[in-house]
């Protein structure tokens, strides 16, 4: 007889309801897994008929009134996630009618969550096989960076290439086939390594989530691919589908494809059984390693899907943007009621029922205690039992919908949603007036954007104009995309922002301008400033040369130079190594080595700075294009011994540089005035309120201050002295 869990020993094994064999043989009804059991001599769902294992299936008549009440109610979320996610969305909307209810914040919260969803469906089969994976975000990251540069390649394109490319759907699916592989392969080693190595899946997947990363970073050699499809940007990042976000269908599609996988097949089933008990399933006659790879390569090629959705989305690679993810499809799919423990054959998990139809029938063994999906330490006539459904010989077995594992998987779905709805509360908190102005600054803490900051709410208090200032976490465009979005929600009239990666940002500020808000950057831009109504800036290439000058004086024309600068994708950092790199070229004694990327981060500058020295240790000056990464220079200067012997040209003039230039450890700074770019911003948008034209571009000021200069760099010092 053929079954969806049956296997064989050379111990004899009962079938229930069979001839006894001896005193010690096993009778009484069977029943579901972990159900209770029921009255002697009766199987729940069936009618005795008083012949042991002759049972009869259950009516198809039509549902009856307590099912249909338990179908209503499973549907209705089984209590407290739904009314969790009702209550969540009731409270955003009393405190702010006007931006939440709006079609188009809504439309935003489900493209948020999109990704995150098809993340969170791979870790939900991960989680129910009694695993976990770790890799997820990393191996999105890989995988994004595979498929771009497959495309890109393809299309004849350079890795750094800015702008959409023309590639057509041949190319972009050819990419996409790419990614989920990529995924896939990822998933593949997890699952031999946990199933065949029998290595746990938490040092597994927290191993590969390192290589994952560190792959994707020598790949692309540390920088985003920002050269995406033109098409794929377009109609899956940006277009819709009767008014639905694509991506939101993608995600949805992939979800309903997951729940029937589960749900209706027999790989599902053996899903649901090796979560609840492997050693069961495999005396049972399943392939359990086989089953585990797979349901790890199922979470790395969904990992290689969000892949592409992530790239459609933000036109670029976000190496760096989604490695943390893992930890937010873990808290998704244990709020959707997946236990991470192995023993989950409890009532809070609907017991595990691995037989959603026919009446079962179980297996006795005469020696060893296997339990399938049971109470594993029961007494009495279920100890040593393994039940499995009943079927006619030579047919498959039936598999049915079940509904308690798609009640499982919807919680999965409202918890990815209540998860995404917390970015509500980095709306404004009212809707604004006529006249409003959104300051969208390029991160939280940064002293040049406070005092950027101060500049502007110093002047607009002077004005009487209503300034609200938004910032993200991070420096990086798919944290500073959500913001720019919730502010589009709110419509202000004028909308200044820093671009945090000149290609990512053009779209959603785009978007803005199409709903009548005056759109202008500052301190930053775009390579797209068609829809600009103005932008401040400062002559950042001027200022690579000024710090190239002055490196050249201080090394007398000789020795060899480094620069630590941010990923290609900041204009003004872009600028900066420009302007350095080509007025270096005017004194031939001097040896560029080249940009060295260290993404905001004092840390990595360090690290940049004493790898440097190790293998030039010659070493005569370095360039920080920014002020986080003068303080990690000076970090690994010291580690090494080598402060003032390598002269330090610095950008920006924030408190700890301006300390380090008085000290002499930092030798010259080139510093831009945040305040004035601020109070520019007020003045363009009250010329731009009252209907005047105004330039296409507006120049801020920038000097070069020298360590005998301690006055000048008191006044040009970023100060945040308004917060």
């Amino acid at each position: 007889m053929k079954n969806t869990l049956s296997g064989s020993d050379s111990d004899p094994v009962q079938l229930a309801g069979e001839p006894s064999q001896g005193p010690g043989s096993r009778h009484g009804a069977a029943y579901s897994a972990g159900d209770p059991p029921q009255a002697s001599g009766s199987h729940r769902g069936t009618a005795d008929n008083g012949h042991h294992g002759e049972q009869q299936r259950p009516s198809t008549d039509g549902p009856s009134p307590a099912g249909l009440r338990e179908f209503l109610a499973k549907l209705l979320g089984g209590g407290w996630i739904c009314l969790l996610l009702i209550a969540l969305i009731a409270l955003f909307w009393l405190l702010r009618p006007a931006q939440f209810g709006s079609a188009y914040n809504l439309s935003q919260i489900a493209i948020n969550a999109a990704i995150l969803l098809v993340l969170s469906v791979g870790q939900t089969f991960v989680i129910i096989a009694a695993g976990i994976d770790l890799s997820v975000g990393a191996g999105l990251g890989f995988s994004s960076v595979i498929s771009a540069q497959t495309m890109l390649y393809l299309t004849g394109g350079a890795g750094t290439t800015f702008g959409t490319t023309d590639a057509g759907w041949g190319i972009i699916a050819l990419g996409t086939l790419v990614s989920l592989l990529a995924g896939a392969l990822w998933g593949a080693l997890n699952g031999f390594l946990i199933a065949v190595a029998r290595i746990p899946a938490l040092i597994v997947t927290l191993g590969t989530f390192g290589m994952a990363l560190g792959l994707a970073q020598i790949i692309s050699g540390g920088v985003d691919v920002r050269a995406i499809p033109e098409r794929l940007v377009d109609v899956i990042g940006s277009g819709d589908i009767a008014g639905i976000p694509m991506l939101v269908v993608i995600a949805v599609l992939v979800t309903l494809a997951a729940a029937a996988v589960l749900h209706l097949t027999r790989f599902g089933l053996h899903v649901f059984a090796t979560g609840s008990n492997m050693e069961a399933v495999r005396r049972a006659g399943v392939n359990v390693r086989r089953r585990l790879v797979g349901i790890y390569m199922i979470s790395g090629a969904l990992a290689g899907m969000a892949a592409v959705m992530s790239n459609a989305r933000f036109s670029t690679t976000t190496i760096g943007g989604h490695a943390m993810d893992n930890l937010s499809t873990i808290s998704a799919v244990v709020l959707g009621n997946q236990s991470v423990r192995r023993h989950r054959q409890r009532g809070r998990h609907g017991n595990r029922r691995v037989y959603p139809d026919y009446s079962p029938e179980r297996f006795c063994h005469s020696r060893h205690t296997a339990l399938l999906a049971n109470r594993r330490h029961g007494r009495g006539i279920d100890s040593g039992c393994v039940d499995r459904p009943t079927e006619t010989s030579g047919e498959r077995t039936r598999l049915t919908f079940d509904l308690n594992g798609v009640y499982m998987m919807r919680k999965t779905v409202l918890s990815t949603l209540i998860c995404t709805l917390a970015m509500g509360l980095a709306l404004p908190a009212a809707a604004k007036p006529a006249g409003s102005v959104a300051l969208v600054l390029g991160v939280k803490g940064s002293p040049f954007y406070q005092a950027l900051q101060c500049g502007a709410q110093e002047k607009a208090k002077q004005a009487g104009l209503s300034l609200t200032v938004f910032a993200p976490d991070q420096f990086a465009a798919d944290s500073q995309i959500p913001v720019v979005n919730a502010v589009t929600a709110t419509q202000p009239a004028v909308a200044a922002i820093v671009p945090t990666d000149m290609q990512a940002l053009a779209a959603p500020m785009k978007q803005l301008a199409a709903r009548g808000a005056k759109v202008l950057t500052v301190d930053q831009t775009l390579h797209d400033t068609s829809f600009l109504a103005t932008q401040i800036i400062t002559d950042n290439e001027q200022g690579g040369k000024m710090a190239a000058q002055a490196m050249n004086r201080l090394l007398n024309g000789e020795g060899k130079v480094l620069v630590i600068t941010q990923p290609p994708g900041s204009a003004a950092q872009d600028a900066r190594e420009r302007g350095f790199a080509e007025q270096i070229k005017a004194y031939p004694g001097i040896t560029y080595l080249g940009p060295q990327y260290q993404s905001d981060d004092p840390q990595k500058a360090a690290e940049i700075v004493t790898s440097a020295l190790s293998a030039h240790p010659d070493l005569a000056g370095v360039f920080s294009t920014n002020d986080q990464g003068a303080i990690g220079a000076i970090t690994g200067l010291r580690q090494a011994g080598a402060v003032k012997r390598v002269r330090l040209v610095a950008y920006d003039a924030a408190t700890a540089e301006v300390n380090a230039l008085k000290n002499g450890t930092i030798d010259v700074l080139i510093a831009q005035n945040p305040k004035q770019e601020g109070e520019a911003v007020v003045d363009i948008a009250l010329q731009l309120l009252a209907g005047k034209t105004v330039a296409k571009t507006t120049l801020t000021d920038i000097v070069a201050i020298a360590a005998n200069e301690p006055e000048k760099a008191d006044r040009y010092e970023y100060k945040a002295d308004c917060l």
